[in-house]
């Protein structure tokens, strides 16, 4: 049997979703872990920044970064897996485009804030916490303007096939063979014609 693939997943600004799409493969992940040497997964295993920084350059073969890069610390975390992983994927919407946490971009941080902070009914005396915390950037920059990534897998999440089918590809050396249409063309829902009149 070959050597397993050195792999790290992390985790920038996100809701952990591309993740817990990778777990809902299920049974088929049992197919796959054997040929993964999981260098680092800070959502899962324990393991700590330092371990990462610790590996040298370009000694992780696949990297998946899920998320924006929306603080200091997201920044230095993706740059980090530029470094160390010969293949960086961005892995999902978030990743790949920006995502959900990009609409924040339509906002100022003070105004984000405000909302999430200051003016929530469910935070102890409206204060923003700072304690051990790493700055948020006042913008989200498209992943892409900090690092590049040699695969991009959107969805949001990913389908659990999609990721199947691009780790298969990876471990076996073959081509990834990615769907020619978006995730709308597949669903069985009725469609309806809504034209965008205005934005």
């Amino acid at each position: 049997m070959a050597e397993p693939t050195s792999i790290a997943m992390a985790q920038g600004s996100s809701c952990w979703g591309c993740f817990q799409s990778l777990i809902d493969i299920h049974l088929n992940l049992a197919t796959v872990l054997p040929l993964l040497d999981i260098k680092y997964w800070q959502c899962v295993a324990d393991f700590k920044l330092n371990d990462l920084e610790g590996y040298p350059d370009k000694s992780i073969t696949v990297g998946l970064y899920e998320g924006v890069a929306r603080t200091e610390e997201d920044v230095h975390l993706l740059k980090l897996m530029r470094a160390k992983c010969k293949i960086l994927i961005a892995f999902g919407s978030c990743s790949c485009f920006g995502g959900i946490p990009g609409l924040a971009n339509f906002s100022t941080l003070e105004e984000c804030l405000e909302v999430k902070f200051r003016n929530n009914k469910t935070v102890k005396d409206g204060e923003v916490p700072t304690e051990n915390l790493p700055k948020i950037l006042p913008v989200v920059v498209p992943n892409s303007t900090i690092v590049d990534f040699e695969i991009y897998l959107p969805g949001c999440p990913p389908t659990s096939k999609l990721i199947l089918t691009a780790l298969t590809a990876l471990l076996t050396g073959k081509e990834i063979e990615l769907p020619p249409h978006t995730v709308c063309h597949y669903c069985d829902r009725e469609r309806k014609e809504t034209p965008i009149t205005e934005i």
